[in-house]
């Protein structure tokens, strides 16, 4: 058994959380799994998931970040203690490990120190977040040189994570996995409404394009003159309540994320077409009874796992940018400008009013996805990797 170790940069529930336990999942039967992950206490029942791993532990260790949302400041890279490190150190050396699996590029800055301490260590690093600038920043600049010098492999799971290590023997490009006996036996389920369920799955973040999608509904409405029993739109991924005073005081001062939605989800014009659904674990029953899913990310990347998961339901996507690494525009779905409603809506009622299109772009996504993410397939190749490493 090949004795592998991850290091994960967050146990709340999204795309990479998921797709690191279904990475685990498909690699059971050959490898002995342990987890690391930085503290999180959004969902610490997310620790239930990891069945495949021996232990799930959380660690403290300083991250370096940049994607579209945030970028870290190059001074804080410079001062950075590696001191935390030493725990870490500790317990990988007391494994006697083969492979430490960084599953981000949070950690780029700790490879060195690493590679250091545990010369024969085979390092894999996986590329979730797309780096915004390349070699012109500092900050992504220290992050790609780390990467490429430290690691012994990078897996990319598309071309736009890949981008800035083309060249380098080092890198495979590997797409996320999915485990289609979760979502197969929706599809023989029929939609016993008779709506049009036009809807998005995100955690609450503004850049997530949650108000865009608002406005967009909006416009398709007005256009369309529907009546409420016609067309429904959903969000899932609304904030349970918190009580917390900073929360409070936002709403007080008519300030934050939270408030700003609630006043446009709120607007008389769109009220009634509107279902918005509380942060859950479980989103395959909602999903399959959506006819349109919409990714209406502010940052225009239009790769994530909730597009995944929609293509496996034969869900036509409209997303926001323009790589067609998974929706291929006018095939698998429509690719649009970020914070665009009119665009956005136009699209939308071409959908709504093609049912035709709807299940052949439907189609067309399923087949994608399946001859690109079977888990079973991605856990051979993830194997392949750690045995050329280290035999």
């Amino acid at each position: 058994m090949i004795k592998v170790c991850f290091l994960h940069h967050g146990l709340g529930y999204g795309g990479a959380t998921k797709s690191l336990i279904l990475l685990q999942e498909s690699i059971k039967n050959h490898c002995e799994i342990y987890t690391y992950s930085l503290p999180s206490h959004r969902h610490p029942e997310i620790k239930e998931f990891f069945v495949n791993s021996t232990f799930v532990k959380e660690i403290i260790l300083p991250t370096i970040y940049s994607y579209s949302a945030a970028t870290s400041k190059i001074r804080e890279i410079k001062n950075i203690k590696i001191k935390k490190l030493d725990k870490l150190l500790y317990e990988i050396g007391q494994l006697d490990i083969d492979v430490l699996h960084i599953n981000s590029t949070l950690f780029s800055h700790i490879l060195k120190p690493l590679k250091e301490s545990f010369p024969k260590l085979k390092i894999v690093v996986h590329l979730r977040e797309a780096l915004p600038f390349g070699f012109d920043h500092p900050v992504d600049s220290f992050i790609i040189e780390n990467t490429l010098k430290y690691s012994d492999k990078i897996i990319a799971i598309t071309n736009n994570e890949a981008r800035f290590f083309v060249g380098s023997d080092k890198l495979v490009i590997l797409p996320n996995p999915h485990f289609f006996l979760e979502t197969d036996k929706y599809l023989s389920i029929p939609n016993d409404d008779d709506k049009i369920v036009v809807g998005m799955i995100s955690n609450f973040l503004p850049y997530k394009g949650h108000l865009t999608f608002i406005d967009s509904a909006h416009r398709v409405i007005k256009n369309l003159g529907l009546n409420n029993d016609k067309i429904q739109f959903k969000i899932i991924g609304y904030p349970k309540k918190q009580f917390d005073f900073k929360v409070y005081l936002k709403k007080i001062l008519n300030i934050g994320y939270k408030h700003k939605f609630d006043k446009k989800i709120n607007n008389p014009a769109v009220k009634d077409y509107f279902k918005v659904i509380p942060f859950t674990f479980d989103v395959y029953d909602e999903l399959s009874q959506f006819d349109i899913y919409i990714r209406p990310d502010y940052t225009g990347q239009p790769w994530g796992r909730d597009i995944i998961e929609a293509m496996a339901l034969k869900k036509p996507v409209i997303a926001t940018g323009t790589s067609e690494f998974y929706v291929e525009n006018e095939v698998t779905g429509y690719l649009v400008q970020p914070k665009n409603p009119v665009e956005l809506g136009e699209k939308i009622i071409e959908l709504i009013s093609d049912p035709h299109r709807r299940l052949s772009m439907g189609v067309a996504g399923y087949a994608k996805i399946k001859s690109m993410c079977d888990l079973e397939e991605y856990g051979k190749k993830v194997v392949m990797i750690y045995q050329n490493l280290i035999f």
